[in-house]
């Protein structure tokens, strides 16, 4: 399991989600994508960006798409992407994937591009866990 806590503006709008990962070097590379396309640097990152424009934008993109490329293997990029993954950069193309990722990992920001992630806990759970409703 993969524990993200995230947060926009000044430090506030704190959340937490909690989403399965198939399997530990999946979840390794979710947490270094989160920790490089959105953090609070705004030195390459979308994290907490407001209102960039399309230049600045494409400029990000490029960088963590090419960052990714050196970093990782298609195939982890496809474990974490699916098959939606492309190794030749498009910027509309890449920014729709990587926005509906940071969707699933840090949710939406209200007045921001993105939320920033603060921090990820990759926790291993040995046993399937059954939760019984009771309400």
């Amino acid at each position: 399991m993969i524990s993200v806590i995230s947060w926009e503006n000044d430090g506030d709008a704190y959340a937490t989600e909690n989403v399965g990962a198939a399997n530990l070097q999946t979840a390794k590379v979710i947490k270094a994508i989160l920790k490089k396309a959105f953090n609070s640097s705004h030195d390459m990152s979308f994290g907490n960006l407001y209102e960039p424009c399309i230049e600045e934008i494409e400029k990000i993109a490029l960088h963590i798409h090419t960052w990714m490329i050196d970093t990782f293997s298609v195939s982890e990029l496809q474990a974490v992407f699916g098959t939606d993954f492309n190794i030749e950069f498009d910027c509309d193309e890449f920014c729709d994937m990587l926005f509906d990722f940071q969707s699933d990992y840090l949710g939406n920001s209200e007045h921001y591009m993105a939320r920033v992630c603060e921090s990820v806990k990759i926790f291993e759970i040995p046993e399937d866990i059954e939760f019984k409703e009771v309400i």
